[in-house]
């Protein structure tokens, strides 16, 4: 919808007024000092100035110019923040860094908490299901909403709040179902082939950030899904519970894992590693950080499972047990991602998510668009990839897994 002039408008006309004011009165001067002409040659830090303000005046004239344009013939209606929004988003996807990523004020909140793995919503993960052309639960939250209202894993979403879904996008789904916190949302799903009702309320849901067991011949598995908020101490907990069952070697699984916090990766090196330097973080000033673990490690056969969607803190943490020659790594090749990021937050409470440095590894190898090639490639189909996805693909048709238990009992004997 159109609206009358906003906050950021005026300051952002403003700061207009200001850069034609410095540039005009600057030009003023030019014509009638020869004395400040002859500073302004010998200046060039003043010069700098200047062809910044200059710059930035062309910016901002150019937005005014296409909003004018807009306002005066666009036939339908528009709302102002998400037109500022779009106009942010493009402008950090103009720097070419698929890494860095503007969000809203909304979104930035949602970031917070997913560090400190919350989410928002009633704690589902859904995908598009044949059967009844609905949305299947495929994954559900360990605390969450849609827990306490007895939705199960393998129901199958067909309305929201009595509007037929099927056949609807599934992002328009998701979008049905998350909310307003406190507001509720009634579901019909699909059961044992009966329809039921389901009511939750909305609010935040917190998923599982390991999944453990023992396996055969002693070998505990740990599937770490994000090394966010608590990673470390939950994936070092994992790793005593299976030592205690009889463990004698570990698969780590970080397949599907989109990284998370440098801090909790490094607690989880440490954890593993003897002593040595574990990460080198080098800052876009140049000044390079380097750091290390202990003498206290888990002595113990390892091998760890990637795959092409472990980037970040997932793909180091294969890169720096290969390089310590801890362990095998199985599975295919990861991402490549070289830059770590820092959220920027603007004064509407937005944020820029930006990359401000490079990592490496502890021999100094950036895996900026190499990333990490196991030394035991194994392909899967598009069927179990998808089933991988969803952590839903059994052990005895995993062959990257079965292959990862193998090499480790074989460590072990």
């Amino acid at each position: 919808m159109k609206k009358s002039i906003n906050l950021v408008t005026a300051i952002a006309i403003v700061l207009l007024c200001c850069a034609l004011t410095f540039v005009i009165t600057w030009c003023e001067f030019d014509k009638v000092s020869p004395v400040l002409t002859g500073y302004k040659a010998e200046n060039a830090e003043m010069e700098q100035t200047i062809a910044r303000q200059e710059e930035k005046l062309d910016e901002v004239s150019k937005y005014f110019e296409l909003k004018d344009i807009i306002d005066t013939y666009y036939v339908g209606e528009y709302d102002q923040q998400t037109l500022t929004d779009m106009m942010a988003t493009g402008v950090v996807a103009g720097i070419g860094d698929k890494w860095s990523y503007y969000l809203s004020a909304e979104g930035y909140e949602e970031y917070l908490l997913s560090n400190a793995n919350v989410y928002k919503g009633i704690g589902i993960t859904i995908t598009a299901e044949k059967k009844y052309n609905g949305f299947e639960i495929v994954k559900l939250a360990e605390i969450g909403p849609a827990r306490e209202a007895g939705f199960l894993v393998g129901d199958v979403l067909i309305a929201v709040d009595g509007i037929d879904i099927t056949g609807m996008a599934v992002d328009t789904v998701k979008n049905m179902v998350r909310g307003e916190d406190g507001t509720e949302v009634t579901i019909t799903v699909v059961r044992n082939g009966a329809e039921m009702d389901l009511t939750a309320v909305r609010g935040t849901a917190s998923y599982d950030i390991v999944r453990y067991e023992l396996l055969e011949d002693n070998v505990g598995y740990v599937k770490i899904y994000n090394f966010e908020g608590n990673s470390a101490v939950k994936f070092i907990e994992a790793v005593e519970e299976l030592k205690a069952q009889g463990a004698e070697g570990f698969v780590f699984d970080v397949r599907n894992n989109p990284g998370g916090l440098m801090d909790q990766l490094l607690l989880i090196m440490d954890y593993i590693l003897p002593e040595g330097d574990t990460f080198i973080q080098k800052s876009v000033s140049g000044q390079t950080v380097t750091y290390t673990s202990d003498e206290v490690c888990l002595d113990m056969p390892m091998t760890v499972l990637v795959n092409q969607n472990s980037y970040s803190a997932a793909e180091f943490f294969g890169a720096i047990v290969q390089e310590y020659e801890a362990g095998p790594v199985v599975g295919m090749k990861t991402t490549g991602k070289g830059y770590y990021q820092t959220p920027i937050r603007l004064s509407d409470g937005s944020a820029i998510v930006l990359s401000v440095g490079e990592y490496f590894t502890p021999s100094g190898k950036s895996l900026a668009e190499t990333g990490v090639t196991p030394e035991y490639e194994i392909e899967v189909d598009n069927e179990q990839f998808a089933l991988l996805y969803y952590d839903q693909l059994d052990y005895s048709k995993d062959e990257q897994l079965i292959q990862a238990v193998h090499l480790t009992k074989t460590a072990i004997d």
